[in-house]
């Protein structure tokens, strides 16, 4: 098992644009791994960033699947919110939270000390992955609990636990409460205040490499690739035909390392139990002691560290 501290930006395996650039591949070419031997037991946001599980065993892979698919899996999230953030039951009234619906609500479990909402996600715009609370979503259950503010940057550390595993779960159901994460533009986040890449830089390095060059001589060997094939490269590929104008109309903003291309959200730690096998698991069994837990956990991100030091993580399952 290979547990990784994914960097937000970077895609956990290959999909769309992104081929060579992807954490499976890097860590295969890092760890001198056959090409696609590894397998992803679960994905989490391109934008995201943190711990991500990964096998070289496909049956090791398929169980930690399963168990995060039946939802026996304990995740525990770090998040950045724009604003001060719920601190206790009492706070709650004097927050502006969103009134409950038939649909949609929030509460303050008795026996945790934590806000949890339950509120359906329905995919509104499946081609861009927009995710919104509405009555026609799946049902979805999240806690979060405040850990730390900042007066300066009216931001918050809090803790979050998804207990359902929808996409993009937390980060609408943050917006929904009215606490959007830092930086996620896509869900009313703020973006930063200062970009650390230079956009232009990157698009003239994209065009200089997109420039396929041969050796001059249409008759000479390659073994590589031919000239006629080069052209009709060239000719069928948008990005060498048009240059940087082709680059910004093939990849969105976010994949160009300019809005929303990193948000404040890192899964933190996984809890994983592992029961006896059984043909069918009953409800019954859930209660029982599994044989054993594979804990894997990260380090924090730097954007928590600048909180200061943390206490002892709440469980809020």
């Amino acid at each position: 098992i290979y547990v990784c501290n994914k960097p937000a930006t970077l895609p956990v395996h290959p999909a769309g644009p992104y081929l060579a650039n992807t954490l499976t591949m890097m860590v295969e070419a890092q760890d001198k791994l056959e090409p696609r031997s590894l397998t992803p037991c679960h994905r989490i946001d391109r934008v995201t960033s943190g711990l991500t599980l990964c096998c070289t065993n496909v049956g090791i892979a398929r169980l930690i699947q399963s168990k995060i698919d039946e939802g026996s899996v304990k995740k525990l999230y770090l998040a950045k919110v724009q604003g001060n953030f719920i601190a206790s039951e009492e706070d709650s009234a004097n927050t502006g939270l969103p009134e409950n619906s038939e649909f949609a609500r929030w509460s303050w479990p008795k026996d945790r000390n934590c806000v949890q909402v339950d509120a359906p996600v329905h995919t509104l715009d499946a081609q861009n992955g927009i995710r919104v609370v509405s009555s026609k979503g799946k049902p979805s259950r999240s806690r979060f609990q405040f850990l730390a503010y900042d007066q300066k940057t009216n931001t918050s550390l809090i803790a979050c636990c998804p207990l359902t595993g929808r996409g993009h779960q937390l980060r609408v159901h943050l917006q929904w409460l009215g606490f959007s994460i830092a930086n996620d533009e896509q869900y009313g986040g703020l973006p930063p205040s200062e970009c650390t890449y230079n956009t232009n830089e990157i698009l003239a390095q994209m065009v200089e490499s997109s420039k396929l060059e041969s050796s001059g001589d249409e008759s000479a060997e390659n073994t590589v690739i031919s000239h006629s094939d080069i052209q009709a490269a060239k000719t069928a590929c948008r990005c060498c035909q048009d240059g940087e104008n082709g680059f910004r109309e093939s990849f969105t903003p976010a994949q160009l390392l300019e809005r929303g291309h990193s948000i404040c959200l890192h899964a933190l730690r996984y809890q994983i139990p592992i029961f006896r096998k059984k043909k069918k698991h009953t409800d019954a069994d859930k209660q029982l002691a599994p044989l054993a837990t594979i804990e894997a956990e990260v380090a924090f991100p730097d954007w928590a560290e600048y909180f200061g030091p943390i206490g002892p993580l709440p469980c809020l399952h």
